[in-house]
């Protein structure tokens, strides 16, 4: 037995009402928007990027992270060396 498919009902989509502003508010935000301009973009590139911000490291640390990452490499090489010797 095949299933039936239900009904979609319409859903009518309700925009919130429009804040109306007077003509000395609009002018207030027009000459406000070179300072909030810069947010705008910042908050835009930061969504792009959506890389983590860098933290500053010590060069010892710096050092201890890259020995980590060439020994794993070096086992991860040995390993699929001796896989593909099999």
């Amino acid at each position: 037995m095949a299933r039936r498919l239900k009904e979609i009902k319409e859903i009518k989509v309700e925009r919130p009402t429009r804040a109306k502003r007077s003509a000395k508010e609009s002018l207030k935000r027009m000459e406000e928007f070179p300072q909030r301009k810069d947010n705008f973009i910042a908050t835009s590139h930061a969504a792009l990027t959506k890389k983590p911000r860098k933290h500053e490291i010590s060069d010892s640390e710096f050092r201890q992270r890259l020995k980590k990452i060439s020994d794993w490499r070096k086992e991860r090489l040995a390993e699929l060396r001796a896989k593909n010797s099999r």
